[in-house]
C-alpha cells in the first residue's frame, strides 16, 4: 500500500492555509499519525489545530487527571491535546486568516463545546481553548471538488490505485 501518510507530509508542505483546513476538517480520526505530525508543523494554521483539537473531543479526556489515569488508547490522545494546549498558548500556530469557533463550527455546523461536556474530576479545557479563532469561516461547500477522508484528489487517485494493484 502506498504511504499515504508520507503523500499527505509532501502535499501539506506546499499546501495553502485553506488545504490545511480541510485536511484538519474532513480527515479520518481513527489514524492519528498525520493530526500528530500537523499540530508539530510551524505552518500549521491556528484555526486547523484548533478544529483538531475539539475533533479529537477533548471533553472526554477532562475525567482524566493525568496521563497515568487514560488507558493504553487514550494515552496518545490525551498527550496530544495537551500538547495542542500548550503550543496555542503559546501562540506557536500560523495565524492564516482563517477562523474557527468551537461553539459554532461551520465545517461540522456542530456546537462541540456543548455536544462534548466537561467532566468536573479531571483537567478541564482551557478557557482559550473555547474561544473564537478569528478569520474568515469556511464550510464545506469550500472543499474543492475531489477530496476524499481528508485527502487532495491526486492522494485519493494514488491510494485508489495502489489498493487495485494489491
Amino acid at each position: 500500500m502506498a504511504d499515504t501518510l508520507q503523500m499527505m507530509k509532501d502535499f501539506l508542505s506546499s499546501a495553502s492555509d485553506d488545504e490545511w483546513f480541510f485536511v484538519a476538517t474532513t480527515t479520518n480520526y481513527d489514524d492519528k499519525d498525520l493530526l500528530h505530525w500537523m499540530v508539530k508543523q510551524p505552518d500549521c494554521p491556528q484555526a486547523a489545530a484548533h478544529a483538531i483539537y475539539w475533533m479529537m473531543g477533548p471533553g472526554h479526556y477532562t475525567k482524566l487527571k493525568s496521563v497515568d489515569d487514560a488507558s493504553e488508547w487514550e494515552k496518545p490522545t490525551f498527550k496530544l491535546l495537551r500538547d495542542i494546549e500548550k503550543s496555542f498558548g503559546a501562540k506557536f500556530y500560523k495565524d492564516s486568516g482563517i477562523g474557527f469557533a468551537p461553539a459554532a463550527d461551520s465545517m461540522g455546523e456542530i456546537n462541540w463545546v456543548d455536544e462534548y461536556s466537561e467532566s468536573p474530576i479531571g483537567v478541564p479545557i482551557p478557557e482559550f481553548m473555547k474561544a473564537q479563532t478569528p478569520g474568515r469561516n469556511l464550510s464545506r461547500s469550500d472543499i474543492p471538488d475531489g477530496w476524499d477522508d481528508g485527502m487532495p484528489p491526486h492522494v485519493v487517485e494514488a491510494v485508489w490505485k495502489e489498493s487495485e494493484e494489491e
